[in-house]
């Protein structure tokens, strides 16, 4: 029997309106490809379209502009459709609007993410700086090229304001230094560089990662700036910095950590101005409120400040502290018949005499006017004509060659006690002063002011203890003249 199929078949074939279960699986899944892939350009579509730069769609052959991105319409005031099918040397200043020639200057420029600068010709005929890259698009069948351009208006601002204010750090007389949150130094301005004795080297890259610490020297103060800086985020103070030829020098150091909005360290500034002179001229300062001008002793002031440090010491070697009051007699006279500068000159030498016959560890002053101190230490076994009387040798021995018409008489008054501070040196120069104007008055009754000028010498008193007075002790005056023209005293 013909027409019939085979075996156990239905005999019937798939007409062409029906498909094989196979097929009906390919069909849904081709749907569904090309449905994201149209997702996918939508989406990359409304990317090109919003972008913040300008991105151009250029044919690499023709050199023609295929599609603009909707940022040339704010950038270059074109719409993006007016520009398709534009000839992209059109846009170029000075290019000859050669398309095919500026094609392949572009396929010649295509460096992924390198921006240059590019000028381009706005709709209003401007010129407008751009920053552009080039990449190139070849799928095999077309070759595009991909144009982006960044208005350089922003980048330049900034660059200006970043130059601005680097100048001004360069110029500024504090060393700064910026400090990265690792702190290392990232920049240093060009005070920092003359201030630590570098040189150009040392700019830059060459500055750059350099810790922070060796800057300064590793101390207490130092370690309290660091200290500061981590828990504060400031620091103002005084420390010792170090040249990079080891040489070391006072800063007045202001730190001051900046942080993002999030609180985030973004660095730290540092500021270092050399306080070397200032240094210098405050111990000036301090030197000449606690020194007398005319002898170069210290005054009041200084015996109170200075003694303190040779009473500790004499505490700590258990040795008794001692203070000569010296008075020079006639002062007055030797004004009148000879001059003020004569009598200043009198001044220097009875200072340049107690200088001479004390101790380098002793103090000297000028108490005002004709009036000296001098504060000792000594051992408690060593009496006090021992050291009294260097001073009177020291008279004598300038009495005696001096070839002045007149000689130096002064009178002291000694005393000493426990070395118990500053309170015990007031108490010793009122109790020693005290001895010296009993000397006076003892040298007044029997001698009179000529006398004294004429054969000069030393007359001294000690007060005894604290709580004696020393008028009553007459038999402790002591009395030391050289020969002179009239006798001895």
């Amino acid at each position: 029997m013909s027409g019939t199929g085979p075996k156990g078949g239905s005999g019937r074939a798939a007409g062409p309106g029906r498909r094989t279960g196979i097929g009906l699986e390919s069909e849904e899944a081709l749907r569904a490809r090309v449905a994201k892939l149209e997702e996918e350009v939508a989406r990359l579509d409304l990317i090109f379209r919003n972008a913040v730069d300008i991105i151009l769609m250029i044919d690499a052959t023709t050199g023609r502009i295929l599609r603009a991105s909707d940022a040339v319409t704010d950038r270059l005031g074109y719409e993006p459709g007016e520009l398709a099918g534009t000839c992209f040397a059109d846009l170029i200043p000075d290019s000859g609007r050669d398309c095919a020639r500026t094609a392949d200057s572009l396929s010649g420029l295509v460096l992924d993410g390198v921006f240059l600068e590019q000028s381009l010709v706005t709709a209003g005929g401007e010129l407008r700086d751009f920053d552009m890259t080039v990449s190139l698009v070849d799928n095999g069948s077309c070759s595009l090229i991909l144009a982006t351009l960044r208005d350089t208006r922003e980048r330049k601002t900034y660059e200006r304001e970043l130059q601005v204010r680097k100048s001004a750090l360069d110029s500024s007389l504090s060393a700064t230094a910026i400090v990265a949150p690792d702190w290392t130094v990232s920049y240093a301005n060009d005070a920092l560089l003359r201030t630590w004795m570098l040189d150009d080297r040392g700019r830059g890259d060459g500055m750059a990662g350099i810790p922070l610490e060796r800057l300064w020297k590793q101390d207490e103060r130092s370690g309290a700036l660091l200290e500061s800086m981590r828990s504060a985020g400031s620091w103002t103070g005084e420390i010792t910095c170090v040249r990079c030829d080891g040489q070391e020098f006072p800063a007045l150091t202001m730190a001051n950590s900046v942080r993002s909005d999030s609180g985030d360290a973004i660095c730290m500034v540092f500021s270092f101005v050399d306080i070397t002179e200032r240094r210098r001229l405050e111990e000036e300062l301090t030197a000449l409120s606690l020194i007398d001008s005319l002898t170069g002793l210290y005054n009041r002031r200084g015996l109170l400040a200075m003694g303190d440090e040779l009473m500790k010491s004499a505490r700590r070697n258990s040795e008794k502290a001692g203070m000569l009051f010296v008075d020079l007699d006639c002062l007055k006279l030797v004004n009148d018949r000879y001059g003020h500068d004569e009598g200043d000159e009198v001044l220097r030498t009875v200072a340049a005499l107690i200088r001479g016959a004390i101790r380098e560890k002793d103090l000297a002053c000028r108490i005002g006017g004709d009036e000296f101190a001098v504060l000792i230490s000594k051992k408690r076994d060593v009496p006090p004509d021992a050291i009294v009387s260097r001073l009177v040798e020291a008279v004598r021995g300038h009495n005696s060659g001096s070839g002045r018409p007149y000689r130096i008489s002064v009178s002291i008054g000694y005393t000493e006690d426990e070395p118990s501070g500053t309170e015990a040196i007031r108490v010793m120069l009122l109790r020693s002063d005290r001895a010296m104007y009993e000397t006076k008055r003892a040298k007044k009754r029997s001698t009179s002011d000529e006398e004294l000028l004429s054969e000069g010498g030393a007359t001294w008193l000690e007060c005894p203890a604290a709580d004696q007075d020393p008028a009553r002790a007459p038999a402790q005056t002591r009395q030391e003249a050289p020969p002179g023209p009239g006798g001895a005293s």
